[in-house]
C-alpha cells in the first residue's frame, strides 16, 4: 500500500502496525509500540516527517557526565539516530532516542517501508546501547 504524505496519519500508522501483527497503542495522537522496549512513532504533517522514538531511564548506574558521553558517542558513531538528555525528573535521568524519516510532497511511501524503519530503528537503539553504554561504562 502506498502512501503520500497527505494520507498519512497516526490512525493510518496504527492500522498498518495492527496489519503487521505489532502490539501498539495510540494514545494522546502519539502510537506506542508494545514490545520489550516500548518504542513511540508520530506523524509530524507540518515537517512531513515519521519520528521513531524511545527512552531509557537512568537511575543510580551512572552518572550525568557518562551519560552526555553516551549520548556524544551515539551521536557520533551513530549518525542515523540521535541520542540526548531529557532533564532530569525525581533523580532519573532519561536517554532518548529519535530517528527521522521525511516523505516529501512528490513521495510516496510504503506501509511496508514504515515498518521496516521502524524495526531498523529498534535494533539501532539494541545495538548503540550496547556498543557505546559498555564503553563508557568501562571507561568510568
Amino acid at each position: 500500500m502506498e502512501l503520500t504524505n497527505q494520507q498519512l496519519s497516526n490512525d493510518v500508522l496504527k492500522s498498518i502496525f495492527d496489519a503487521a501483527f505489532v502490539t501498539n497503542e495510540l494514545t494522546e495522537n502519539i502510537l506506542i509500540l508494545r514490545d520489550d522496549i516500548n518504542f513511540f512513532i508520530d506523524w509530524n504533517n507540518k515537517q512531513n516527517r515519521l519520528t521513531a522514538a524511545t527512552m531509557f531511564p537512568i537511575k543510580n548506574s551512572a552518572s550525568k557526565e557518562q551519560c552526555f558521553e553516551f549520548c556524544q558517542r551515539v551521536n557520533t558513531d551513530f549518525s542515523f539516530i540521535r541520542a540526548y538528555i531529557q532533564a532530569e525528573e525525581d533523580g532519573v535521568l532519561w536517554i532518548n532516542f529519535v530517528q527521522d524519516l521525511p516523505v516529501f510532497d512528490e513521495q510516496s511511501i510504503n506501509a511496508k517501508t514504515i515498518v521496516l524503519f521502524t524495526r531498523q530503528f529498534q535494533k539501532l537503539v539494541i545495538r548503540c546501547w550496547k556498543k557505546a553504554w559498555g564503553r563508557v561504562m568501562q571507561n568510568g
